[in-house]
């Protein structure tokens, strides 16, 4: 895959369009466009400057590799009852495992904190 369609790639998972890196490039959307078909011809300061637009090093955008990304998207519903999506690309099992902890401790933080403030809070009763 060329440093081009990987760049295009990487704004279609965020949901950028032309004419928003274009005009966060300071370029014409035809000209961004131009860009998106240059194949391996990005120069560096493009490539630094779409790096920092989508939050990337540029290393990651170079190495992008579209076959190893694993899009699964979970509808999850918090305490208020909203609905949300997590999206998760390419995490390895030991990543998801080592969130799953994190979301663990901080759900029992959460807990112990509350009670900590209902023990200093008056009865309201």
């Amino acid at each position: 895959m060329q440093t081009s369609e990987k760049i295009k790639k990487l704004c279609e998972f965020r949901n950028f369009t032309q004419e928003y890196m274009a005009n966060q490039l300071s370029m014409s959307q035809n000209s961004y466009s131009r860009l998106e078909r240059a194949g391996d011809e990005v120069s560096i300061a493009q490539l630094s400057k779409i790096a920092h637009i989508l939050h990337l090093r540029v290393a990651d955008i170079l190495n992008f590799d579209e076959s190893q990304v694993v899009l699964n998207i979970n509808k999850v519903k918090n305490e208020n009852g909203k609905v949300g999506v997590i999206y998760e690309q390419g995490m390895s099992a030991e990543e998801k495992q080592l969130f799953q902890e994190l979301i663990k401790q901080l759900k029992e933080e959460n807990i112990y904190l509350k009670r900590i403030i209902d023990s200093t809070m008056p009865n309201s009763a």
